[in-house]
């Protein structure tokens, strides 16, 4: 089941998209409504949302501006904008952001009903994924909506250099909150868990790829080989050339380790 947010100045507007549009049926458990960006931020910052559905003209923020800052919350998250405006510049900005689609005002409802039906199957799907990921190092426990972000976050950009404060500045909170809950609820060290990840995507690469070693440790977002050695050991109580070796059955040209 998927979640969906609705962010319109208008309050005919907001009940006429939450009550009109056979959410259930779309598979989608439950509808968020917020009168401003300011407000739908705040939505972002708690729940985890698959779509949201916004107006591109509201006081204090725009739509556009409200994107994004949305993006830098959840980057997953897909996008339709409503608006009374036609102009180039809306229409344009709204490309560069990836927004799946641009609707004018008055809206056809049977139109816009078919757009979160194609896109919400492709968003549960990579709910699945992450779940799959998530409890396979995590196992079954309960956790808030901003450490499954953060966990997908890690999950989706495990090759890019991840810091506490980058995490912190992405969610808006206290380096030392976001350990702790992190900590808490999932049993883990945010940087153990970075680990594991990296170290889970190495050994797929390991047993079915030609990339060498070094390159293996570049591509997971390790900057030194040595590292990467370390703790791929530490995991899996083997190097990574045993690891390939093992798996392969059979021996490869590698760095000396």
């Amino acid at each position: 089941m998927a979640d969906v947010l609705i962010v319109d100045d208008e309050e005919s507007i907001r009940n006429g998209l939450s009550n009109n549009l056979g959410w259930k049926s779309l598979g989608v458990d439950k509808v968020y409504l917020a009168d401003s960006a300011i407000m739908a931020l705040e939505v972002l910052k708690e729940h985890v949302v698959a779509l949201v559905i916004t107006d591109v003209k509201m006081p204090a923020m725009s739509g556009l501006d409200f994107i994004e800052r949305a993006k830098m919350i959840s980057p997953e998250i897909k996008f339709i904008i409503l608006s009374g405006y036609a102009e180039f510049y809306y229409v344009k900005r709204a490309m560069k952001l990836h927004v799946i689609d641009y609707l004018l005002k008055p809206v056809n409802l049977n139109e816009l009903m078919t757009l979160p039906e194609k896109h919400l199957g492709k968003a549960e799907h990579e709910a699945t994924s992450f779940e799959i990921i998530s409890a396979n190092m995590i196992g079954d426990r309960k956790m808030s909506p901003m450490v499954r972000r953060c966990i997908k976050y890690i999950v989706e950009n495990y090759s890019k250099p991840i810091t506490l404060d980058g995490l912190a500045d992405l969610f808006e909170r206290n380096p030392s909150y976001v350990s702790y809950i992190f900590k808490q609820e999932t049993g883990l060290k945010l940087f153990d868990y970075i680990a594991k990840v990296r170290v889970e995507r190495a050994k797929e690469l390991l047993r079915n790829s030609s990339l060498t070693i070094n390159e293996i440790a570049l591509q997971i977002g390790f900057e030194e080989y040595r590292s990467f050695v370390r703790v791929f050991k530490r995991e899996t109580g083997l190097t990574p050339n045993e690891f390939m070796k093992t798996s392969k059955g059979q021996s490869k040209p590698s760095p000396k380790e």
